[in-house]
């Protein structure tokens, strides 16, 4: 399932941080599944987020607290079907001002001295994306399409050799699955089903 939108228009996530005074500053954003299109990632397919940022100016310096609330809409790594995944992220950094070119991290983003804003797009997605957990699953597994489950669990090293030699190839060279690890893992894989039946 792939979600699409009419009329796509880009929005803007940039903060006038030049024309702000000393003190503290408050905006918000609308974060949706256009804002992560754009980005070209598969693993969310949907967004409904909602954005705080709140900025601490003093000086040259800026300390900002990002927060984001809301739901994602992902594809699970174990039946491929889509659900809703609740998000809250609490992200404090701090924005400095540099003369020269420095590498942004989650802690702080560096702006040169031309630079008229603060641009949030790539900060919002990276912070997104790498609050994700490695294997993005369904919480409970019994809410999984059974049905794509069941297809998994029945095919067989030697089914899956037959559908896809090429790809079994090359995973078998890049792994270095000989006759003596295949064997190891059959055992290892029995060892398994039998412990499931107990």
């Amino acid at each position: 399932v792939k979600f699409w939108w009419k009329e796509m228009k880009k929005k803007d996530y940039s903060i006038d941080y030049k024309g702000l005074s000393v003190g503290r500053h408050e905006f918000d954003f609308v974060i949706d599944g256009l804002f992560f299109q754009e980005k070209e990632t598969d693993r969310i397919v949907d967004a409904q987020l909602n954005a705080k940022v709140v900025i601490e100016k003093s000086g040259r310096q800026m300390e900002v607290s990002l927060l984001i609330d809301g739901t994602l809409n992902v594809e699970c790594d174990r039946c491929l079907d889509v659900f809703e995944m609740p998000l809250h992220i609490e992200q404090p950094f701090v924005v400095k001002s540099a003369g020269q070119s420095c590498e942004d991290d989650l802690d702080v983003l560096w702006l040169s001295p031309e630079d008229d804003s603060l641009d949030l797009t790539d900060y919002i997605y990276d912070t997104v994306c790498l609050s994700l957990p490695f294997q993005v699953v369904h919480p409970n597994p019994e809410d999984c399409n059974q049905d794509v489950v069941a297809c998994f669990k029945s095919v067989t090293v030697e089914e899956f050799d037959e559908m896809f030699p090429e790809e079994s190839d090359d995973a078998n060279a890049e792994v270095g699955l000989n006759e003596e690890n295949m064997a190891k893992l059959a055992a290892l894989k029995q060892s398994v089903q039998d412990n499931e039946k107990k």
